[in-house]
């Protein structure tokens, strides 16, 4: 019992410490991008934050095939690969005008939902790829971030613990 007090509390904490606010999300919605990788970084800051909490590594393999359209509407059907195998529960996420015009913007070749991967890779080049990928985003959050007064320095584990925090408080 007391573990899980334990866990229960840092995980708290950790999660108040990536947490940004109103203002801050809007600061970040606003300040002027100046590369390519400054306005991917942004977008997919973004993507993670509105897709409930999703890891980079998850979305950098979403693929084209997960996404439903039914008579509820359109959403991506997907395991985490965190927790895969550990459960049979699938995940799914709607799909807003927001995710949509995102996905539209860096559309994959055949397989994948967005244009990071190439069919024929191997899983130790996808991993590789994702690792670097993650290092060339996080920092050029950390750029755009230092162009915002009183922004901590961003990573993308501020979308996936303010996204968290704002879907607790609703």
């Amino acid at each position: 019992m007391y573990l899980w007090r334990i866990n229960t509390l840092y995980n708290t904490l950790k999660i108040k410490k990536y947490t940004l606010t109103k203002d801050q999300l809007k600061a970040l919605t606003d300040v002027e991008t100046t590369s390519y990788e400054q306005e991917l970084a942004k977008d997919i800051f973004f993507f993670l934050f509105i897709f409930d909490e999703i890891r980079f590594s998850d979305i950098i393999l979403l693929e084209k095939d997960w996404i439903v359209n039914d008579d509820f509407g359109k959403r991506i059907e997907f395991n985490q690969s965190k927790t895969e195998g550990l459960s049979q529960r699938k995940r799914d996420v709607w799909i807003t005008d927001e995710i949509q015009w995102i996905m539209d913007k860096y559309p994959g070749g055949s397989k994948y939902i967005f244009n990071f991967l190439k069919d024929d890779m191997t899983p130790d080049q996808i991993t590789a790829y994702c690792s670097s990928k993650l290092s060339t985003i996080n920092k050029n959050l950390k750029r755009l971030s230092a162009k915002i007064e009183e922004m901590p320095s961003l990573s993308t584990k501020y979308a996936r613990y303010s996204a968290a925090t704002y879907i607790k408080k609703k």
